[in-house]
């Protein structure tokens, strides 16, 4: 087993190890969404740059949906990131199979 490098995965990994996976996107989308809010500096900072990448406004609603979305779609990525190290190389290119689709 290895465990994460950075601190702050640390409650990722548990998470990760101690729920099922369907319950992952859910719980993900939801704790994500609740740490967008509270985290103002970092949710300004996502909605400048992707501000300057979409060429609008920072206050653009559109924006502002863009940065939400992206936020809960690393939050995923961070899950699926630390569940890597739990799988056999057998089972590794099972889960690659099944989750390509997902990702394209």
């Amino acid at each position: 087993m290895i465990w994460p490098h950075e601190p702050y995965l640390m409650p990722i990994y548990i998470f990760s190890r101690t729920t099922p996976r369907f319950w992952h996107f859910i719980q993900t989308r939801f704790v994500t969404y609740i740490i967008y809010k509270v985290w103002k500096k970092k949710r300004l900072i996502i909605q400048k740059n992707l501000s300057v990448v979409l060429g609008r406004s920072p206050d653009d609603p559109f924006v502002k949906r863009m940065a939400r979305t992206t936020w809960q779609n690393y939050g995923i990525y961070l899950i699926d990131y630390v569940q890597i190290n739990r799988f056999k190389k057998k089972d590794l290119n099972i889960w690659f199979l099944n989750n390509a689709e997902r990702d394209i």
